[in-house]
């Protein structure tokens, strides 16, 4: 079948899905605000600060992480793991940050970068300056020492990542 075109000669991809059932999944969503000034919830890991609202089933958080931190060396001791487990999606708004995914693939992300981060990968800030997102999370785990609720947005999962 032929993608349809504007009057500009430009693509036109639809975005309806007509599998999905829009009548049940408009049901579930609210219309609400909060502001990430006043987060309903904050976790300080070594290196890292997450600020987080909740806004219905959905998660959004700001994370800053500071110069020189590094998932294996900051995080994985908290959580453990081989790699970071979890799946990140959101907007870089400040700084820079490498990632390093399983199969050896580099990535780097900077200002107005937006994301879409795998599983199993392991992440640094690169330079001076403090990498600033925001981004979106599906769950939160409890019961990591200290009482810490790790930001985590991995589907399924129903234990803290150990």
């Amino acid at each position: 079948m032929p993608a349809e075109m504007d009057r500009d000669g430009h693509r036109v991809r639809s975005i309806v899905d007509p599998m999905c059932d829009w009548d049940e999944h408009m049901a579930m969503a609210e219309s609400g605000s909060k502001s990430l000034r006043a987060p309903e919830e904050t976790i300080r890991l070594p290196r890292i600060t997450e600020e987080l609202v909740d806004l219905g089933d959905l998660t959004v958080g700001r994370t800053v992480q500071e110069p020189g931190w590094r998932w294996s060396t900051h995080t994985r001791p908290v959580v453990g793991g081989e790699w970071c487990r979890a799946r990140h999606v959101g907007v870089v708004l400040s700084g820079r940050f490498g990632v390093l995914l399983q199969d050896g693939t580099v990535l780097e992300l900077g200002p107005d970068d937006v994301y879409d981060i795998a599983s199993e990968h392991d992440g640094y800030t690169i330079g001076d300056e403090p990498w600033v997102v925001v981004g979106t999370a599906r769950l939160r785990f409890k019961g990591l020492p200290g009482e810490w609720r790790l930001f985590a947005h991995v589907e399924g999962a129903q234990a803290p990542l150990r």
